[in-house]
Formats: structure tokens, sequence, C-alpha cells
């Protein structure tokens, strides 16, 4: 099959042979069910050998890409924690909006009421972290958000934002830069964590309350 060009993040032709089960992922307290879910898993081979995998998927359902997040805590020099692959443009994207897209349809079948709310994270673990319980939840893929991404939330049908960046220097200049950003398509607020607070390490009485900030 050819690839557009032109296209910014094609589909990929291909998927990695991922091992689901791996001690990196059990000691996040990942359960089964959302490593399955979301298609996690660790690579021996090519160029994310070595790394606990996260399939990127576009709003469409499309698998654009792979991150890998090396399955260590011990970071290498020569080697970043985290891994995009080249020319990917994570501008263009908003992670897990595939699925809060898919919910919210499956809820306007069954009549049911639907969230006009969604929550804006920096990284893939506090998305699992939320998504687990039932927030409509996002990534923008570190602590800085586009135009082009709050387009992609606005065309699926969010009219609000609540921004929770992660309770550091880099997250709360990130929110700063955000809000004006989201304020001229959404209502924007935001959540400020505690320092070295981030979005998977709140408390449950935080995450508990989640889902009625964004009623």
């Amino acid at each position: 099959m050819e690839v557009d060009a032109d296209v910014v993040n094609p589909a990929l032709t291909f998927e990695l042979k991922l091992e689901p089960e791996h001690p990196f992922l059990s000691g996040r307290k990942i359960t089964k069910e959302l490593v399955q879910e979301f298609g996690l898993g660790f690579a021996k081979r090519g160029s994310m050998a070595g790394r606990v995998c996260f399939p990127i998927h576009n709003e469409d359902g499309d698998l654009i890409a792979y991150a890998g997040r090396l399955a260590s805590e011990d970071q290498k020099e020569d080697k970043p924690r985290y891994l995009l692959p080249k020319g990917f443009e994570k501008s263009c994207v908003v992670y897990n909006l595939n699925r809060v897209i898919a919910k919210r349809e499956q809820l306007i079948e069954t009549g049911e009421d639907v969230d006009d709310a969604v929550v804006i994270v920096e990284g893939y673990w506090s998305v699992l972290r939320l998504h687990a319980v039932s927030v409509p939840v996002v990534a923008s893929f570190g602590a800085s958000l586009s135009p082009q991404q709050v387009s992609l939330l606005v065309q699926a049908g969010f009219r609000k934002a609540i921004l929770i960046f992660d309770g550091d220097e880099g997250g709360r200049k990130g929110s700063e830069q955000a809000l004006p950003v989201l304020a001229t398509r959404l209502f924007a607020k935001t959540v400020s964590l505690e320092d070295g607070v981030k979005p998977d390490e709140m408390s449950d009485k935080i995450v508990a309350e989640l889902p009625r900030y964004v009623r």
C-alpha cells in the first residue's frame, strides 16, 4: 500500500510484536485488562528493543506510531527514557482520543448522558490511571498543547477541558502556555498538583472527584 507523503502521521502498515507480560508493567500495577485494551507490551527487537511500548492511534483509531519507555528506572546517558519514532508529529495527535470518542458514541447510541468536558494530562501513565476509573482523559505528549490538538478536541464534541499537568516546574509552565490556547476554543480550568506529584500519583480522593469535574 502506498503512503501519501503529504499525510501527517500516516497509518502504519505493520504492528510490533509485543510481550504483554513484563515486570515493569506489573510493577506499575497496570492490570491485564488495561494492558490488553491499550495494546501495551515489551519489545525485544527493532528500534524499540528493551522498551515497554504504547501503541498510538489517531482520532479515527488508526495505528500511527509506537512510543517506547525504557523498561528500567536507570536512564542511560546515550538513550532517552522515552522514545518516539523519527518524523512523528506529536502536536497533531491527542493520545487516547480514539477511545474517548468511541465511548462517547456508545453513550449517545444508548441514550445516556455524555460528558462535554475532557481531562488533559501530559503522558501515558496518567491516561491509564484515569481511564481505568472511567474519566474521559487524553494526553498531549508533554507539557504543551498545540492549536491542532485543541481543534481535534473541539471536533470530537468537547466544550470544556480540565488541564492536569504534572506538579513540577515544567508542568506549571506548560499549564500557563496551554490555558490561552485552550481558551480560544473551549472553557478551560486547571487542577493544580502538589510539587512532585503527577496525575497517575494523585490521591484516590482527587481521582474519585474527577468525574464530578467533567460534568
